[in-house]
């Protein structure tokens, strides 16, 4: 009996994960401007409370669709994840995310912001990119005014 409830528990707990799921570049279609994902350095996707993931090829995608959504289907967003600049297709917390943006990077949507883990890693890059270092709420205010 005991082992059933643990196995019961372990199902429920998978059906409500918020993780990210893998990307089929190449072949997912950002669920904003439709374009086909390729690149694994902008990629990124939310996913609902329940379950579903919703893929973008880019972070100004992701805030644009979430920015453009209702209250009420905003609050149904368990988590958002960016793409590690530095390791392509690795998605990481869109909220605690250090951006940078910069003319050199050239993102599908042209915002030009690249997404990494910190500060530090971002601030690492600012010699080879020249340009800004954002937070999510920022990024956010700069995707409003395009």
């Amino acid at each position: 009996m005991r082992t059933c409830l643990v196995a019961v528990f372990l199902i429920l707990a998978a059906c409500n994960a918020s993780g990210p799921t893998p990307i089929n570049f190449g072949a997912d279609q950002c669920a904003h401007c439709r374009m086909t994902i390729t690149d694994k350095k902008f990629a990124s996707e939310f996913v609902s409370t329940t379950g579903k993931a919703f893929k973008f090829d880019s972070p100004e995608c992701l805030i644009s669709y979430y920015s453009e959504a209702s209250a009420e289907s905003r609050s149904r967003v368990a988590s958002m994840w960016v793409s590690n600049y530095n390791k392509p297709g690795e998605l990481i917390d869109a909220k605690s995310a250090s951006y940078l943006r910069s003319v050199e990077f050239r993102s599908p949507m042209g915002l030009n912001v690249a997404a990494f883990v910190n500060n530090q890693e971002a601030s690492a890059l600012l010699e080879r990119y020249p340009g800004v270092i954002l937070n999510f709420d920022s990024v956010v205010k700069l995707a409003a005014t395009r």
